[in-house]
């Protein structure tokens, strides 16, 4: 991991041992705008020393289990919270600070040259050459529809405290595209049934195509029946 936690009973002091991404800055600007206009949704900005050596950033810690496959399984309704917290994530910054934001830390494009490079090096099949023929006119450009982007789909960056569902995991976070924010979570490694979760959170222009670069991306980085056959439906799908 690239970041170290501390926790005490109502706050989690994150000390970051990767600056690549300028990870504290990112996370501590993502808090503290949502803190502004999505309050409760994710931790509490306290405090920080970003420019110290390693950065550092103190934020209230917040109560709940990260979601999973078991969980989101036994417990139906959590599906329509988690489209709730993403939805109200995308869609609460305004224009002006959207704009200002930059972009987030593997955006679209730089995640289709990651893509690219790992079909240079797959072994042969059905669904690798799939992915060859899309990726030869493959293209993602800038953002078309921009919303706050956290920089992970792992679900369990999503906490259930038992009403409600709240985000957590900012350090990559900036400027990005709806399509592919939810294309993160729906094909995230961590995810077992992502037609379930695209259902929940709704289908938008581009979906499709981010679902492609994503299911590639963890097909190609990490193998797997399931994931091979993922990628055939979603390439001959639409």
């Amino acid at each position: 991991m690239p970041h170290d936690l501390i926790f005490q009973a109502d706050e989690a002091t994150k000390t970051y041992r990767s600056t690549v991404h300028d990870e504290a800055r990112r996370e501590w600007r993502a808090l503290t705008l949502l803190a502004r206009h999505a309050p409760g949704l994710a931790p509490r900005p306290v405090r920080a020393r970003l420019d110290a050596v390693p950065p550092m950033i103190v934020m209230s810690r917040l109560p709940g289990v990260p979601l999973g496959p078991e969980l989101l399984r036994s417990h139906p309704r959590l599906l329509p919270l988690l489209a709730e917290a993403v939805h109200r994530l995308h869609d609460c910054l305004p224009e002006a600070a959207l704009a200002r934001l930059p972009r987030r830390a593997g955006h679209a494009a730089a995640m289709l040259e990651v893509v690219r490079a790992l079909h240079l090096t797959a072994e042969p099949g059905a669904a690798v050459d799939a992915c060859g023929e899309w990726l030869g006119g493959a293209e993602f450009g800038a953002s078309g529809d921009p919303v706050l982007g956290t920089g992970d789909g792992n679900l369990a960056n999503f906490l259930w405290d038992g009403t409600a569902v709240r985000v957590i995991d900012f350090e990559y976070a900036g400027r990005s595209d709806r399509a592919f924010e939810l294309a993160e979570v729906i094909e995230h490694l961590s995810a077992d049934d992502p037609d379930a979760l695209a259902a929940a959170l709704g289908d938008v222009p581009g979906l499709l195509e981010a679902r492609r670069l994503m299911a590639s991306y963890w097909f190609l980085r990490a193998g797997g029946r399931e994931r091979a056959q993922r990628v055939l439906r979603l390439m001959t799908a639409g």
